[in-house]
This record gives structure tokens, sequence and C-alpha cells, in this order.
């Protein structure tokens, strides 16, 4: 069996914000169907992703969404018993 894996995902009250939770929580439950992701809204211009209460992402610090796949690998190394690392955006803003 394997470890029940929560994520929490802090999202702007957008729309564009709440759609791309909603869509990382359809594949992450598509693919890791035990996963627990729950999007939660939050402040302003965040989205921050936290796996089993370790930040994962943040949109505050880089300006940028992470990529489904990275949020993925995470849940996959930590269902495997690794901890979370922290994922980097594909593409961050030059505002950092």
């Amino acid at each position: 069996m394997g470890k029940n894996i929560q994520v929490q995902v802090e999202h702007c009250l957008c729309a564009a914000h709440a759609r791309q939770c909603r869509t990382l929580q359809k594949y992450i439950m598509k693919e890791q169907p035990d996963t627990d992701l729950v999007c939660l809204a939050g402040r302003r211009g965040s989205f921050e992703v936290v796996i089993n209460g370790m930040l994962v992402h943040s949109k505050l610090k880089t300006q940028a969404f992470p990529s489904q796949g990275d949020i993925l690998q995470q849940v996959i190394n930590v269902r495997a018993g690794l901890p979370p690392n922290y994922v980097k955006p594909e593409s961050a803003c030059s505002l950092m």
C-alpha cells in the first residue's frame, strides 16, 4: 500500500488561478488517485503548493506556476519515502 499524500494548493481568488488548481488536481488525482489534493482560496497572486506540510512551490516567490509533471514527481517521490523537494518553475519571471 502507498503512503497517503496530502497536497494543499493555496491560490489567488482570481479565476485563472482557481482553474490552474483544478487542472492540477485532476491531473494528480488521475495519476496518483490515493493523493488528497485540496485547493484553498488565499492571498492575492498566490499559488503555493504544500506536500505533507512542506512548501514545494511558491508563485509569490517565483512569479510562475509549477509544471504539473514536477508536482506529480514530488508526489511520487514522497510516496516512495523520499522528502519533497522545492520545485523551480520552468520559466520564472525576471522579477525575482
